[in-house]
């Protein structure tokens, strides 16, 4: 199975499955419920306050910044999905809400070949409770960081700080300032590295 990024600004993700005898499942998670109040998330305004303020913290306390949870409908109304291939199982999120996906997978659901992050990696979408009970090796987020300045360094450092017996890979299709920065901060964690794709470049499971 490879993975690439498209060319574009949005962060479009292509999936092909080499391996012409096998077909690929995929399912389809259900929707997340549309109870949320449409609003758009005030703390993107304060964002480049915010990052300069993080850049002074080390990475557990970054990683325990408390969020609030992404309230645009049309965010949480996203289709997330899971992709079934051999044996390979790759999680797209979306831009759901990560918890609320997590709701409606089976404990014996909770290993993946890949997960890609919800809505660019932003920490109003993912949770202590998903990084911590869903186990990857690969992590994709897609984003040029240039509207919402996104991914927040809360989601990167809370993976960081996840404690596992393999390494996390981190894919980004942009290189991003704050990202980079932030990586000098997890010099010291053997367990965890960033790369940057360049185009085209493409991700074999």
């Amino acid at each position: 199975v490879a993975v690439e990024f498209d060319d574009d600004s949005l962060g479009h993700i292509s999936v092909e499955a080499k391996v012409s005898e096998e077909k690929a499942d995929i399912f389809v998670l259900s929707e997340s419920n549309n109870k949320a109040v449409s609003d758009d998330l005030i703390n993107s305004r304060l964002e480049n306050v915010a990052v300069s303020l993080k850049e002074e913290m080390n990475i557990k306390d970054i990683s325990k910044i408390i969020t609030n949870s992404d309230s645009s409908i049309t965010n949480r109304s996203s289709i997330s999905i899971v992709i079934y291939y051999g044996n390979k199982k790759l999680l797209f999120l979306a831009d759901n809400i990560a918890s609320e996906a997590l709701e409606d997978l089976s404990q014996e659901e909770m290993n993946y070949s890949l997960v890609k992050l919800p809505h660019h990696g932003s920490a109003s979408n993912i949770d202590d409770c998903f990084i911590k009970n869903v186990e990857t090796g690969i992590y994709l987020v897609s984003t040029n960081s240039e509207k919402y300045n996104h991914p927040d360094l809360e989601t990167l450092a809370k993976i960081a700080c996840k404690k596992t017996d393999y390494v996390k890979k981190i894919y980004f299709n942009y290189k991003v300032e704050k990202v980079v920065k932030f990586e000098q901060k997890i010099d010291k964690i053997n367990n965890i590295e960033f790369i940057y794709l360049k185009k085209g470049q493409k991700i074999y499971l």
